[in-house]
């Protein structure tokens, strides 16, 4: 009888031993993809921010060769999809950065110009802003 009792004490401490690695399994792999997504969003809300700032710099040029004088300090160059620039993650103007500003310049008659941006950073698109504005004061 006696023995008996042992044996439903060491069942009844294994048994919690495995529940309990089993909970701390699971709430590792949870804390794990938690921290994932809060870089991923961290990410993503650092090219938002460096996108809007690329359309204010994109509304005060009146021509790409101006966007590209504004953006000489981030080792600007032109490329097919338009100018590229580069910028480190405090979003100042870095040749060495990683995250990646490529403007289009697509002009649409003689006072407006559609300005695609998008951002990517270690080559992953992350971001992309469809934007445009008027050329020249006036009535557009």
């Amino acid at each position: 009888m006696k023995q008996n009792r042992h044996f439903s004490f060491y069942m009844e401490v294994m048994i919690m031993l495995v529940v309990f690695i089993a909970v701390i399994v699971n709430l590792s792999r949870v804390f794990t993809l938690s921290r994932r997504q809060s870089w991923q969003a961290r990410q993503l809300s650092d090219a938002v921010i460096l996108a809007s700032s690329g359309a204010e710099i994109c509304a005060s040029c009146r021509s790409e060769e101006e966007l590209l004088e504004l953006l000489q300090d981030a080792g600007a160059k032109r490329s097919d999809a338009g100018i590229t620039a580069s910028f480190n993650d405090r979003f100042e103007m870095d040749p060495s950065g990683e995250m990646i500003m490529e403007i289009g310049w697509l002009p649409e008659g003689e006072k407006f110009v559609e300005t695609p941006i998008s951002i990517s950073c270690n080559g992953t698109e992350i971001y992309t802003l469809n934007t445009g504005h008027y050329l020249g004061g006036g009535q557009p």
